[in-house]
């Protein structure tokens, strides 16, 4: 199985050509799954989050996982970074996106390790 990882993208801060020089990698690797984990976004505001989704349409149909990371959450609402971080992230409609995976290793790692991306409609 190969997978490609791709960690803190921090959209919000994409410059011009970097996006589609990412595809084109990614179509010419052809991987079976896709990791979009750490920094998601920069601030985590909504026209970030939205942006991320529109490139996570672009990967289809190879399935992939997104797990948030610390930019992910509000920075300057306490309430909400206390209370309900993921809000903005899991109100991105990922549906058709998300999957579940299991992962197994050969060599020195003998564990399976399983990794679920569940998003709520909107």
């Amino acid at each position: 199985m190969k997978i490609a990882h791709l960690s803190d993208p921090h959209f919000g801060t994409i410059l011009p050509g970097v996006e589609e020089g990412l595809l084109d990698s990614l179509a010419r690797l052809k991987p079976d799954a896709i990791l979009l984990t750490g920094d998601i976004t920069q601030r985590a505001r909504a026209s970030q989050f939205r942006a991320a989704r529109a490139f996570t349409e672009k990967l289809a149909p190879v399935p992939f996982i997104a797990v948030p990371g610390n930019h992910d959450i509000p920075l300057w609402n306490v309430f909400a970074r206390a209370f309900d971080p993921h809000r903005a992230f899991s109100g991105i409609n990922w549906k058709k996106t998300c999957v579940t995976a299991t992962l197994s290793f050969s060599g020195s790692i003998r564990r399976a390790v399983g990794v679920t991306c569940k998003a709520r409609s909107t």
